[in-house]
């Protein structure tokens, strides 16, 4: 499988941990996440390095998962990404 590696960045004008809160609470990622196609999803994770990331659809199936690599809270966070039909994230 080729992988694929997306860098992108952008300016935020908010704090850090705003940032933060918005990328990882369930409040704020239910917000985001139909953007990518998940009407009523949301991100579910307790974002610790080796927990899984799963994105869950409106009807709690998972549709993509995931696993956090690293993480330096509120600074940075970095995790995989892996299209449920295709497989568990390694």
């Amino acid at each position: 499988m080729t992988k694929l590696f997306v860098e992108k960045s952008i300016e935020i004008h908010a704090s850090v941990q705003k940032v933060w809160d918005v990328l990882t609470t369930r409040e704020y990622t239910g917000a985001w996440a139909p953007v990518f196609g998940m009407p009523g999803g949301y991100i579910d994770s307790t974002w610790a390095v080796g927990a899984p990331v799963l994105w869950k659809d409106g009807e709690e199936k998972v549709v993509v998962t995931g696993e956090v690599v690293s993480s330096d809270v509120p600074k940075r966070l970095h995790y995989t990404v892996v299209d449920a039909a295709l497989g568990a994230a390694p």
